[in-house]
């Protein structure tokens, strides 16, 4: 009867997800990556062991027409005993004339081993499979722009490709880390050759993150994260964090944002990396329902163009009656 129910569930958040108009871009990033891994990672899938949906909206560089926004939106849970994770999540991201959709199943495969002093161990393998549109509405582009491409102008590009994602997470009930790739699928799919291409081409992206929690007191706990972007069509990144959770309800931290060299990319030395202060909050009301906000704020003179972002983020967790897990906030 459970299966049943969690697997209604998922279709029902299935149809939900469908229903949105969200789109995704290639290098799309969440400062709250710590509290929406499926968006990162398909290994997340099921980690909770509970019915869970998450949502997230980003308007980056307030204020500046065009600039990027990108939200998603995902459910996932478990089926068979939690050693299977099954998860939909859609992302979305616009650029200016620029949009990419993508819409994911998620499957992560659980393996738990016999605890170590005490301390429960998981492992898990995802694999995700989807689709994912490119679209280039030149309508919205400036005429009187020298550098518009005319041949951009009045014109609608779009590409539909499948495309997949896979990942690794290991967890214990203070730490995790993993690795995971989007954008593999497409990279096997060969467009026509058209001389008037205007869409770029997609590449692979490669996350690394881990974090850890401290127990300062009863009370209090610190836990720092770490999450590096390895972008292989442009600069890398790497996010810094550190947030505090007081009695188990509220998460107040900040994190620091930076470009850091990997591999040679071709990339013009002159540019200057780009780095942003972050600080945000989440609060639990009930057991239940989260919300959270970030603040970014740029630190070098690309802040001219776009001095602040805003990210905020909801959760819904569906607990099982069967089980209630140890830790389920830490991260």
């Amino acid at each position: 009867m459970l299966k049943f129910k969690f697997l209604k569930s998922i279709i029902t958040g299935g149809i939900f997800l469908g229903s949105l108009t969200v789109q995704a871009q290639q290098a799309a990033q969440f400062s709250q990556y710590m509290f929406h891994g499926l968006f990162i990672n398909p290994a997340y899938a099921g980690y909770r062991e509970q019915l869970n949906l998450t949502g997230v909206y980003r308007n980056q560089w307030t204020g500046v027409e065009g600039a990027p926004n990108t939200a998603s939106l995902a459910v996932d849970g478990t089926v068979n005993d939690d050693k299977v994770g099954l998860g939909l999540n859609v992302i979305s991201d616009k650029l200016g004339a620029a949009s990419t959709l993508g819409a994911y199943a998620n499957f992560a495969y659980r393996i738990k081993f016999d605890s170590y002093e005490g301390v429960p161990r998981t492992l898990a393998i995802g694999v995700a499979g989807g689709i994912t549109q490119q679209s280039l509405d030149g309508s919205k582009l400036n005429p009187y722009d020298e550098t518009a491409d005319l041949r951009l102008l009045n014109q609608r590009k779009t590409i539909t490709m499948p495309d997949a994602r896979v990942g690794i997470l290991y967890n214990t009930d203070r730490f995790y880390a993993g690795v995971s790739a989007d954008n593999i699928g497409v990279q096997f799919i060969k467009p026509k050759k058209d001389p008037n291409r205007l869409l770029p081409e997609t590449k692979i992206n490669i996350y690394m993150l881990a974090g850890y929690l401290f127990p300062l007191s009863e009370e209090l706990a610190v836990r720092p994260s770490m999450m590096l972007k390895n972008a292989m069509a442009g600069p890398s990144s790497l996010d810094l964090n550190a947030y505090l959770l007081i009695q188990q309800i509220v998460w107040v931290g900040a994190g620091y944002r930076t470009g850091v060299t990997l591999f040679n990319k071709n990339i013009d030395p002159k540019l200057e990396k780009p780095s942003a202060l972050i600080i945000g909050a989440q609060f639990y009301l009930g057991d239940q329902f989260r919300i959270g906000y970030t603040y970014d704020r740029s630190l070098k003179t690309t802040a001219k163009l776009g001095p602040s972002s805003h990210e905020i983020s909801i959760g819904f967790l569906f607990p099982r009656r069967d089980q209630q897990m140890l830790t389920p906030r830490f991260f």
